[in-house]
């Protein structure tokens, strides 16, 4: 206590450092697309709603281009070649305005890639990777949102654009039966996350000979509908 008297009295600089709001950096920290273990119904809905209403104002967007990504740069990286998922990003970021959509093909994890560094040269981060886990890391050091086409275990933009055509033909997921036929694919991942969710009923078959391969999040997925389950129970 002596110590911050006398240096109250002697130092006035020490009095204006001591007073001075906790320092915080002007910009928030970015909101990632990994998967969808991190986010909740409401950040969802808020980009399906988002979409839903920007895709009924342009009708037609043919040489069309708005101000929504204006002079932004646009990165997508890219380990496995997904030529579909490109032409819809870089046409779709092109169309909200961006003026450079760069892809960088043959992404090699073992060179260990600085989210930190890429975001100094681009806006917005788009990856397609066979794996997850480095994904994950590249996105806690990165300043930008950073947005995983296809992933080892999830396909996070195939299942939200999925998940929007069906709220466009139903205006809501609540009550609904959705089923999934088909190989294990990384998509089933998404759905099984997004699905209960959203308060939707999903149901999958595997056509495979050979059904050994169990998706990743089916145990995920039941417990959360055992929650919700008991949530209901309880307020009943």
């Amino acid at each position: 206590m002596k110590l911050f008297k006398y240096l109250s009295v002697n130092c006035p600089v020490f009095i204006l450092t001591r007073n001075l709001p906790h320092c915080r950096s002007p910009y928030p920290r970015p909101v990632h697309l990994i998967c969808f273990k991190q986010w909740t119904a409401g950040m969802v809905m808020s980009i399906i709603d988002s979409a839903i209403n920007l895709k009924r104002r342009v009708t037609n967007t043919h040489q069309k281009r708005l101000d929504i990504l204006k002079d932004a740069k646009v990165t997508i990286l890219q380990e496995v070649n997904e030529p579909v998922l490109n032409l819809a990003v870089s046409k779709a970021a092109t169309f909200l305005g961006a003026y450079d959509v760069n892809i960088t093909d043959h992404l090699l994890w073992d060179h260990d890639y600085n989210g930190r560094i890429f975001s100094t040269m681009s806006d917005v981060i788009f990856v397609s990777t066979s794996t997850h886990m480095c994904v994950q890391r590249f996105a806690n050091k990165s300043s930008v949102p950073v947005l995983c086409m296809r992933s080892r275990t999830h396909a996070s933009i195939q299942s939200m654009s999925t998940i929007m055509a069906i709220i466009e033909e139903f205006g809501t997921m609540r009550c609904l039966n959705i089923s999934y036929l088909g190989a294990p694919h990384p998509i089933l991942n998404s759905y099984l996350l997004l699905c209960p969710m959203l308060g939707a009923n999903i149901k999958f078959k595997c056509c495979c000979e050979d059904c050994t391969e169990v998706s990743r999040m089916t145990i995920f997925s039941r417990n959360v509908q055992s929650v919700l389950c008991y949530t209901k129970q309880v307020r009943t």
